[in-house]
């Protein structure tokens, strides 16, 4: 029943997987735009594409939505990242983590190196600020999966 919402999270892992792989800053960018873009439109794909013609679904959809709403807290993957996110990405070209090379200091052997500029990316704001972008995308793949199959599972 929510068929498209799926399709949509399936290419949120496949934009996921390839920004896990990817060194290249540029590029990292522009898949972080599509993944986090892509994140948020599951839920409006849910409601106006898989719901449209299915008022049993819409009913249920509806449901999840006044719980999600009424309980914020306790969904803060979705507000604090995946709501806010694709809002700064989509209306003011704001992209939430820090990228670029990382010095690192090794406490005690005074050895000092070099990340990559993709290998560690935190979040720039918010609830999630300071963890690596591609793990919060990850929380929002999953917390996805789990709403989904909540719902369906309200499906006579």
């Amino acid at each position: 029943m929510t068929a498209t919402a799926r399709k949509i999270l399936n290419d949120c892992r496949y934009a996921h997987e390839l920004l896990e792989l990817e060194e290249n800053e540029r590029k990292f960018k522009l898949l972080w735009i599509a993944c986090s873009s892509l994140l948020r439109a599951v839920g409006h794909a849910l409601y106006k594409v898989d719901c449209r013609d299915n008022n049993i679904l819409k009913t249920a959809v509806e449901t999840w939505w006044n719980n999600i709403k009424e309980h914020k807290i306790d969904h803060a993957i979705f507000f604090e990242f995946v709501e806010r996110e694709r809002n700064n990405v989509l209306k003011e070209y704001e992209i939430g983590f820090f990228s670029g090379e990382v010095d690192v200091l090794v406490q005690g052997a005074g050895e000092q190196f070099t990340l990559a500029e993709t290998a560690f990316c935190p979040m720039s704001y918010g609830a999630y600020e300071g963890e690596d972008c591609r793990d919060v995308a990850n929380m929002a793949i999953e917390w996805w999966d789990i709403q989904l199959n909540e719902i369906d599972r309200l499906l006579p």
